[in-house]
């Protein structure tokens, strides 16, 4: 994604800490797929990105990608973005709940994500609805920059009751925004955004938060 459509989702997820009222599906999904490229694998052993991780998938699992690539590109990035809104928003949220994030255990830091996200995904549906899509700026999807240090995001998820799979499509840093600077980061490393498919159908998006506690990034998902 371009620039000026990443900073608006961004900018605007950053003012976005108490969820409006509407209902959702929410859920969490499992993780699947390569969180780092293997840089022997892929088309000719192309060094870094996508080749490792694509070179793990299943027949099915590359007609989703390929899907993906080829979807109406409105429809992606009105998903994509909604997820990557949801991420920085529960990010937020997460933050303002931390006293001293030095001293969160990883089962206080779960109960604290598991919290946040579902006002998260509230407040990106809200998000999206009032956006006018065809102002935002497409981009290529996946992003397989994301799947490399230091975001090191899975390549792919999966949701409960969403059919398909989700294929990373935005990251970013993790942040507590009203801590001290030197204080920043310890609990949440960085967050990952994605995309689902199955055939030609855009059927979901989803976020992983990154903590210091790697067993909790699991995805939270919203069906499409």
């Amino acid at each position: 994604m371009k620039k000026s459509s990443s900073a608006a989702v961004l900018c605007a997820a950053l003012g976005m800490l108490i969820a409006p009222a509407c209902e959702i599906h929410f859920q969490r999904g499992e993780t699947s797929g390569q969180t780092t490229a293997d840089p022997t694998s892929g088309a000719g052993g192309a060094g870094t990105g996508a080749g490792g991780a694509t070179s793990t998938l299943t027949p099915e699992e590359l007609a989703d990608l390929d899907a993906l690539q080829h979807a109406d590109p409105i429809e992606v990035t009105r998903v994509t973005d909604t997820a990557a809104f949801a991420a920085v928003t529960a990010n937020n949220l997460v933050g303002i709940q931390m006293a001293d994030p030095s001293t969160l255990d990883e089962a206080t830091t779960s109960q604290l994500v598991d919290s946040a996200a579902p006002d998260a995904i509230n407040a990106a549906l809200a998000w999206a609805q009032s956006v006018d899509v065809s102002t935002l700026s497409q981009g290529i999807y996946p992003k397989n920059e994301c799947i490399e240090p230091p975001n090191n995001c899975p390549f792919t998820t999966t949701c409960p009751d969403i059919p398909g799979r989700c294929f990373v499509t935005q990251c970013g840093k993790g942040s507590c925004p009203y801590c001290p600077e030197y204080l920043q980061n310890l609990v949440i490393k960085g967050w990952c955004a994605y995309g689902c498919m199955k055939g030609s159908d855009v059927t979901g998006g989803a976020f992983i938060l990154q903590t210091k506690f790697p067993l909790l990034g699991k995805p939270y998902c919203f069906a499409n």
